[in-house]
């Protein structure tokens, strides 16, 4: 009995959740959606208007449009809307900070060890 129980208000919350979750989509306009949806689209395309080969120029757009367009989008959404996940954000950095210490020794040790056969390599090919 008491898993069913369980199931019932995990169903319950989620069901808040998502009349939540539409409540705010009513609140955001279709122009706004669709500015934020081209953008991720944009970011995350491997296609540019200026081809990356270009020297230069080629960076140019994805150090412009990206971030005029996340300005855009953030601009368009309802002041609500952001200052809520502003605040959700911000409790769930006090509730918790993650750490990842074994990715950030693994990044640390491959860096030492391309160090270290940079280092070797040098006095090999000078002193060697």
């Amino acid at each position: 009995m008491k898993t069913i129980k369980i199931i019932k208000d995990i169903k319950d919350i989620n069901f808040i959740k998502f009349i939540k979750l539409i409540k705010i989509i009513k609140l955001i306009t279709l122009t706004a959606k669709i500015i934020a949806v081209c953008v991720v689209a944009y970011a995350f395309s491997p296609v540019n208007l200026i081809p990356d080969f270009i020297p230069v120029v080629g960076y140019l757009d994805d150090l412009l449009l990206v971030p005029l367009g996340v300005y855009l989008t953030l601009r368009l959404f309802p002041s609500e809307v952001l200052e809520g996940y502003r605040a959700q954000a911000e409790e769930r950095r006090k509730a918790r900070k993650p750490k990842n210490w074994f990715t950030g020794a693994l990044i640390i040790g491959l860096w030492l060890a391309l160090a270290l056969w940079a280092c070797l390599y040098l006095y090999h090919r000078f002193f060697g």
